[in-house]
């Protein structure tokens, strides 16, 4: 049976805000397992997704290591353009 998407984008965000994430154990985990000593290089990006019609405008912190990029923080923000 086929079912609509238009009301996955909302379901998929009340999932996400009965379940906190707790960024400081994703961002020493990540670090932790990086097998690669530092200094580390930090990359600040923002970026605009559209999917669904709905705009997704995210704010993320990575490390760059040997051309590997690993997301360690994010953050949505609440409009596109920011």
């Amino acid at each position: 049976m086929y079912k609509s998407s238009t009301g996955r984008p909302r379901r998929i965000q009340r999932f996400f805000t009965d379940f906190p994430i707790d960024f400081d154990i994703i961002a020493h985990f990540l670090v932790a397992i990086i097998p690669i000593k530092g200094p580390h290089q930090l990359s600040l990006d923002r970026t605009n997704w559209k999917f669904a019609g709905i705009n997704f405008n995210i704010l993320c912190l990575t490390i760059v290591a040997d051309n590997v990029i690993l997301p360690i923080l994010w953050t949505m923000l609440d409009k596109r353009g920011n």
